[in-house]
């Protein structure tokens, strides 16, 4: 596994994903602009198993938002799991208040979502991506 790969956005703009940790069997995987100031600006947690991965948080800059570096970031997971063999990617969205807007990223990229509990109130879901 290389250490950092290269990946364009819907832009066209250059980004450089970088392992940074791999703490407890969890990748940490940043963004940084190719040519840019040296500043990560978006980073997705991921856990691998024989055959599923699990998505852990996947954050991006405030400023650099809608961008495209989120779905960058999960594009360059569903491959991976395609590389490693991977047939299933999970998570889950819990508590937060953008809820539908998160649900709406993750099904752009292919992922189904399942509410947690009808009466939650913590108004999560899991996420999955069957990978081909």
């Amino acid at each position: 596994m290389a250490d950092s790969v290269v990946r364009e956005d819907k832009y066209g703009a250059r980004w450089i994903l970088r392992l940074s940790d791999t703490a407890g069997g969890t990748e940490t995987w940043r963004a940084y602009q190719a040519g840019g100031d040296g500043q990560y600006y978006g980073y997705i947690n991921l856990r691998f198993h024989a055959t599923c991965a699990v998505l852990g948080d996947v954050e991006v800059n405030d400023r650099m938002r809608r961008r495209g570096i989120g779905s960058l970031l999960v594009e360059y997971a569903i491959d991976e799991c395609r590389r490693r063999g991977c047939n299933v990617l999970t998570g889950e969205i819990i508590g937060r208040e953008n809820l539908c807007e998160l649900r709406n990223f993750y099904e752009k990229l292919g992922f189904s979502f399942t509410k947690s509990e009808p009466n939650d109130t913590r108004r999560g879901g899991t996420i999955r991506k069957v990978i081909r």
